[in-house]
């Protein structure tokens, strides 16, 4: 289960490490080898809601629907995902961060 219950800081530190603990802590998951079966359960649940977004990834990356849905958890975009899905009204700033 997605943890909606902490904000995310490690953009204001820009530590990879602290990244790495808050997409864990976030994705519910204790490793890294736990993360895809989760974002992919994850996109399956969100794919039509976020049809238009990935479809400006996939036009910025030339990568599938499915692997522009992992592009927001890279480190640029993750805080802003995170933020989106504590708080759907949050998917305008979402959106405009996206400059792949």
């Amino acid at each position: 289960m997605y943890d909606t219950s902490f904000r995310c800081t490690y953009m204001e530190t820009d530590s990879l490490e602290l990244y790495q603990k808050e997409l864990l802590r976030a994705c519910g998951c204790d490793s890294v080898d736990e993360l895809v079966p989760t974002i992919e359960t994850m996109y399956a649940a969100r794919q039509e809601e976020l049809t238009p977004l990935l479809q400006k990834i996939m036009s910025l990356t030339n990568v599938s629907e499915d692997l522009s849905f992992f592009v927001l958890f890279s480190f640029d975009y993750f805080t802003y995902m995170h933020d989106y899905l504590v708080d759907p009204s949050t998917f305008p700033i979402l959106c405009e961060k996206i400059k792949v």
